[in-house]
């Protein structure tokens, strides 16, 4: 139970770390009003859903398969030219209210950015895994029910931080920043792209 409960709390902790998720959930609130909120959460549970499968798959076969170096360096550079190609729409929205509304990130955008995420393929096998098999020593499909825990605290997490970042939007975000915000998440992207690379090429290792 308490590796449940942990599991729950990691995920609340990993929900607050910048990455591509938290960029694309912002730029959807962006002049979009309620609209980006919701399309936000529904990036959320689409993550989630794509990384419960990926995860399930890693606790209950990943023991006894390896993983080349290849395989993640294949991920890396798809995912990091998913991430170059957000990166460029967004830099080039001209009209913010219009382009947020045409920009509104789609379920398979992220669904290629978590497959293609190796960073997320390593944590599950360096870390959570072996917590997660801890758990399936005590408690039937206990690794299942690990992924479980950890993913809804990242799904309350996020519809957290992004009901926060709506509510900022709303009474405090002038709409002549919101094109400058575009492009910090843009260049976010960027940042994150080459992040991907390094770690697919070198920290993998």
């Amino acid at each position: 139970m308490i590796l449940l409960l942990s599991a729950f709390a990691m995920g609340l902790f990993a929900a607050i770390i910048p990455g591509p998720l938290i960029l694309s959930g912002v730029a959807s609130i962006l002049g979009n009003d309620k609209k980006g909120l919701y399309n936000a959460i529904h990036l959320v549970l689409v993550s989630a859903f794509v990384e419960f499968f990926i995860a399930s798959g890693i606790v209950i076969f990943a023991s006894s398969v390896e993983f080349p170096t290849w395989f993640f360096q294949l991920l890396g550079i798809i995912g990091a030219a998913l991430l170059l190609w957000l990166s460029w729409k967004l830099w080039n929205a001209q009209n913010v209210k219009i382009e947020a509304k045409r920009i509104q990130f789609s379920s398979w955008q992220i669904v290629g950015i978590t497959v293609f995420n190796p960073m997320l393929w390593s944590l599950w096998i360096t870390v959570s895994m072996p917590l997660a098999l801890q758990v399936s020593s005590g408690i039937w499909l206990g690794e299942i029910w690990y992924v479980i825990c950890f993913l809804l605290g990242i799904i309350i997490g996020h519809i957290a931080l992004f009901a926060f970042v709506y509510i900022l939007q709303q009474k405090f975000l002038s709409p002549q920043y919101t094109k400058t915000i575009f492009q910090i998440i843009s260049i976010g992207f960027v940042v994150f792209a080459f992040i991907v690379l390094w770690n697919s090429f070198y920290g993998m290792r």
